[in-house]
């Protein structure tokens, strides 16, 4: 039997890794199986490997070296990048992955984590009887608001990954369609690198986003702003929740995330340890102008 093709040349199996790893930046092998290969269709590993092999070959994608991993980090080369953007699998972007922006301070443990978290959500959609595909989170999506020479100034806030996942709700009446609509979210990964008032700045940011730059966010999101859920990382349990409580404690104290008017809460965020997240456990709300919300 012939294998499908692109008109690459690539096999159709091979443009979803490669657009996967393209769209997610940095990837280990173990998330591309969870991704592409979720009923273990696959179970020994070599179709996978086999195909990451004919990739690298080709010059389309590349391992970082990085000492703490066992397992390969891979990344999309500059042909890789030109070849997925071609397929019309994925959004373009003007960023590119190399080895010599992870020596001058790319963080592949973030990257890799981020990811991580939104897999786990993805899952967490699927049982529910919703719909997110690998390739329904970016990475590091910038936002941008106000114009230079303004009291505001040019301010931008940049999320560590949007999700988004088309929500089916069951109608409870005979003959009632079931509701489909688009749930946006933000995920904001912290491995407790910086300081907490650096995380405090950045949930301000996105107030000030919510805010201020409802011109742009409205033609991207829509009438409803996205959900921010923060996820911490990178501490032993102790430090997380300690972490945790004071940065629920200086949002509220500050009300970064409420109006100017009233006490009303105007941006839902809540916040989570990556450890719970893999436990299925609930995340601690912040602040939720939707107080009866299910699911994040």
């Amino acid at each position: 039997m012939s294998v499908p093709r692109t008109s690459g040349g690539l096999s159709t199996y091979q443009a979803s890794v490669l657009a996967a790893i393209y769209t997610h930046r940095i990837v280990p092998t173990s998330q591309l199986r969870t991704w592409l290969d979720p009923n273990h269709e696959h179970n020994d590993g070599r179709t996978m490997q086999k195909n990451l092999a004919a990739l690298r070959t080709r010059g389309l994608i590349d391992v970082l070296s990085h000492r703490r991993r066992s397992e390969r980090l891979w990344f999309a080369t500059r042909a890789g990048a030109a070849a997925a953007e071609a397929s019309h699998l994925v959004v373009p972007r003007t960023w590119r992955m190399t080895p010599d922006k992870l020596q001058k301070g790319v963080n592949p443990d973030h990257t890799v984590a981020t990811n991580e978290a939104a897999t786990i959500l993805r899952a967490a959609a699927l049982a529910a009887g919703h719909e997110c595909g690998p390739l329904d989170w970016s990475n590091e999506v910038p936002h941008r608001w106000g114009k230079a020479g303004t009291n505001e100034g040019r301010r931008s806030v940049i999320a560590d990954a949007v999700m988004r996942t088309t929500v089916t709700a069951r109608s409870r009446d005979y003959g009632v369609p079931d509701e489909r609509f688009e749930r946006v979210q933000f995920i904001e990964m912290d491995r407790g690198t910086m300081q907490l008032s650096r995380l405090v700045d950045k949930l301000r940011a996105y107030g000030h986003y919510r805010q201020n730059g409802q011109k742009h966010w409205l033609e991207v999101y829509g009438w409803d702003f996205p959900a921010l859920l923060v996820v911490l990382d990178g501490l032993e349990a102790p430090g997380l929740n300690q972490r945790r409580a004071d940065l629920i404690a200086a949002v509220q104290r500050r009300r970064l995330l409420e109006t100017g008017k009233t006490t009303e809460p105007w941006m839902a965020a809540a916040v989570v340890t990556l450890a719970e997240l893999r436990d299925g456990q609930e995340p601690v709300v912040i602040t939720d102008p939707h107080p009866n919300r299910r699911g994040w």
